[in-house]
């Protein structure tokens, strides 16, 4: 049987950052990192969807981003932080 053989590589690089609490607004690690995706945008918009557990975990989390976002104008948050209920997983 006749046939061809292909193969292809695709290689991605991607940095890794380190960090705690993320969403204190004195840590810009999220900030800078957002901003500098695309600096030639002035302003980027973020949607945040939340596992259930995790936001029963964590039951600040919501206040935590949107007080983040307001201290950063350069992302935009899109204020309906969606919370996935568990039985959707």
């Amino acid at each position: 049987m006749e046939h061809l053989h292909q193969s292809f590589t695709v290689q991605y690089n991607y940095n890794v950052f380190f960090t705690s609490s993320l969403f204190l607004p004195e840590n810009e690690l999220l900030n800078s990192f957002l901003v500098n995706l695309n600096p030639a945008v002035a302003v980027k918009k973020i949607l945040f969807v939340i596992d259930e557990g995790v936001a029963n975990a964590h039951q600040h989390l919501n206040t935590q981003i949107k007080a983040y976002f307001n201290k950063y104008s350069q992302t935009q948050l899109v204020q309906d932080i969606l919370v996935i209920p568990e039985e959707n997983r």
